[in-house]
């Protein structure tokens, strides 16, 4: 098989994945951090649900690392530029299975929660502790990846390999990962969440555009 149908394959893979993981995601429709136990009963209530999106992160590790290894055999470049862009793939791949198996984790303790049970504030603590690793390293690998497709963008736009609207909607995808922690500091209760999701949505939007052009009719006929 091509590098190209590989690339091809990979990125309709990031598009399934993605596409699952960005419509079943935590924040900020599953979890209020300021009411948890209220969290914790809507997490049970949409279980199966939430643990497809944790499963589609883990998953997400396989098209990002094949990614990694496949664009840069789609170029005649060994830039430091082009081996940054591999690393970051395949760190960004590892930092979205690593989030999803610490969101499975969260449903173990919601499983085990129960609101007239002495342990159940310890219950709440532990929850509300790993929703927060596992939604910071999910912004890390966000950004990372982001970072890695910037840095392939104009190689493979030079090489042909990307249009022109991919190697915008890649740069846009760096800026927006890049503004998620910052809506962390929006004081305003309605307003923080609705930033968020503005924010991380659009990011993960763009990582979309990217893998279609990476998945684009022209990729299968070379």
């Amino acid at each position: 098989m091509t590098p190209r149908r590989v690339t091809a394959w990979a990125a309709i893979a990031g598009i399934l994945l993605l596409s699952a993981a960005m419509v079943t995601q935590l924040r900020p429709f599953w979890w209020d951090t300021h009411r948890v136990p209220h969290s914790i009963e809507a997490f049970e209530r949409h279980r199966s649900l939430l643990m497809g999106g944790a499963w589609a992160r883990i998953a997400l590790l396989f098209p990002m690392v094949t990614l990694g290894i496949a664009l840069p055999r789609l170029l005649d470049d060994d830039s430091l530029r082009v081996q940054l862009g591999r690393a970051l793939a395949v760190i960004s791949g590892g930092l979205s299975a690593v989030s999803g198996a610490v969101a499975v984790a969260i449903g173990v303790t919601a499983e085990e929660f129960a609101l007239l049970d002495e342990s159940s504030r310890a219950m709440a603590v532990a929850a509300d502790s790993l929703y927060w690793v596992q939604d910071n390293l999910l912004t890390l690998s966000l950004i990372a990846f982001s970072a890695g497709l910037v840095a392939f963008a104009s190689p493979l736009w030079r090489a042909r390999a990307l249009p022109g609207w991919g190697r915008i909607a890649a740069q846009a995808s760096i800026v927006l990962a890049a503004a998620i922690p910052l809506t962390f500091y929006v004081e305003a209760s309605d307003l923080g969440p609705a930033a968020y999701a503005a924010v991380a949505f659009a990011a993960q939007a763009s990582i979309l555009l990217c893998f279609g052009a990476l998945a684009r009719p022209q990729m299968w006929r070379r």
